[in-house]
């Protein structure tokens, strides 16, 4: 579905982007406002070209707007669930307009280039330009020309339209080629003598049949060339095998000349010499008890490596375990470091004990400073009732007169003055004590968390 196409200085569009939807869509106004152009887009963004061009009725370089160098034409379409966007460019260089295009699929360019642009646009709609020019785009004023054409015309219009023109000029041009052939024919039969053809066509015969039957014996030949080889290597194999065997029986001939030389050495030394019993008694004796305390000493070896096995990973645990002491006590150390420099000499208890003084000091400036809130409070109530000749002196209950009541209010608004600057003053105070008590306790819970760990 064409989603949108946008055009730029194109015939008479500056910059125009129009949208479409599912259905119907109508291109409505005055003649020369550009409807036709924008078909001629859509055409030009899919294949590169529309039927004006085609036709060589105008040129690349008159869709460009006037006084303008390049012109673009941009459609948006969804296709198998995928978004697309054609976009082609033509500009004037030299005297002459090229074209560029690119393919976007999701964003992401799938082609480039006028030809490769248009062969996958092909290949993805499964529609050629010459399809969609006779089938689905029909340029303007042609719509009522197929009503108004004789029936024998109609019909040619409508097989050039549907590609059928294109079956009968096959079918013009094979008859012709038909006819030429037989035509040709006739000619040769009688520039030729029919005896000669007969014998050239016996000869033919014959050969064909002698090469059949060579081609007979090569299969033959070929069959049992491959049999051969077959045999061959079976007979290599075989060969291999006796090869194999032979050098044995060189090395076995060899060991028996060698055993044969020792027996004969033996026989040497041994002949003329009488047996003695009681040395063979004690000969075997001997080895027997040899043979003893050689088990004994296998046993005792194989006890010795266990042993060692056992030492061996004893040792690797304690090697183990000394090297996490070390790591431990490396942490450790850091840690006691870490919380020197926390506690800077200090004990957990003198913080404790300052971050409560702290917590008390504050508490009382601030209960201070809401005593003196409540004092200014009361004054200015109280100014705010003072009137000269209808109020009474506070302290001696006589009507005030102007001059008392100006004096009492001026003694009062320089005390409410002086509780205000202590108030302030209170305030930095208490601050402080804030600041402090956050820092104490910051430190606390630190040396806390490393004592802990």
């Amino acid at each position: 579905m064409i989603k949108s196409i946008r055009l730029q200085n194109w015939r008479s569009h500056a910059d125009t982007t129009l949208e479409f939807r599912e259905g119907t869509n109508l291109l409505v106004g005055a003649m020369g406002s550009g409807k036709s152009s924008v078909m001629d887009g859509i055409s030009f963004a899919l294949f590169g070209t529309f039927p004006a061009l085609e036709r060589r009725k105008i040129r690349l370089t008159d869709i460009f707007r006037l006084n303008e160098d390049s012109a673009s034409a941009s459609l948006s379409f969804s296709w198998n669930g995928s978004e697309f966007r054609a976009e082609r460019k033509i500009e004037r260089k030299n005297n002459k307009a090229e074209t560029s295009a690119k393919v976007f699929r999701d964003n992401a360019m799938v082609e480039s280039g006028a030809v490769a642009a248009t062969e996958y646009i092909e290949s993805l709609l499964g529609v050629d330009y010459d399809l969609f020019s006779r089938a689905v785009y029909s340029e303007q004023n042609n719509m009522d020309y197929f009503l108004t054409l004789d029936p024998r015309k109609r019909k040619a219009e409508l097989d050039a339209l549907l590609g059928l023109d294109r079956f009968e000029e096959a079918r013009a041009n094979t008859i012709s080629l038909i006819n030429r052939i037989r035509q040709n024919r006739k000619l040769l039969e009688t520039r030729f003598d029919s005896k000669k053809l007969s014998d050239s066509k016996e000869k033919l015969s014959q050969s064909l049949s002698a090469q059949q039957e060579l081609s007979a014996n090569l299969d033959s030949l070929e069959k049992s060339a491959t049999k051969k080889a077959v045999q061959l290597q079976a007979t290599r194999s075989e060969f291999e095998a006796l090869l194999a065997k032979k050098a044995r029986f060189d090395q076995l001939t060899k060991e028996n000349l060698m055993a044969q030389a020792t027996i004969a050495q033996l026989e040497g030394q041994i002949k003329g010499k009488e047996f003695d019993g009681a040395e063979a008694l004690r000969i075997k004796k001997s080895l027997e008890d040899a043979t003893e305390k050689k088990s004994a000493l296998s046993r005792e070896i194989r006890e010795c490596d266990n042993l060692i096995s056992s030492v061996s990973k004893e040792i690797g645990s304690c090697e183990a375990k000394l090297k996490k002491t070390e790591s431990d006590e490396n942490k450790l150390l850091l840690l006691k470091a870490e919380l020197e420099g926390i506690l800077k000499g200090a004990q957990i208890e003198s913080l404790s004990c300052g971050k409560e003084e702290a917590e008390k000091e504050a508490i009382s400036l601030l209960s201070e400073k809401k005593s003196l809130d409540a004092s200014i409070h009361e004054t200015q109530e109280m100014l705010s009732n003072i009137k000269p000749g209808l109020s009474i002196c506070p302290v001696c209950d006589n009507p005030l007169g102007e001059k008392g009541a100006i004096h009492i209010i001026e003694e009062k608004n320089r005390k409410i003055s002086e509780q205000k600057s202590k108030i302030e003053g209170l305030s930095r105070q208490i601050e402080s004590k804030r600041k402090s008590y956050l820092e104490l306790s910051k430190k606390i819970k630190s040396a806390e968390s490393l004592i802990q760990a």
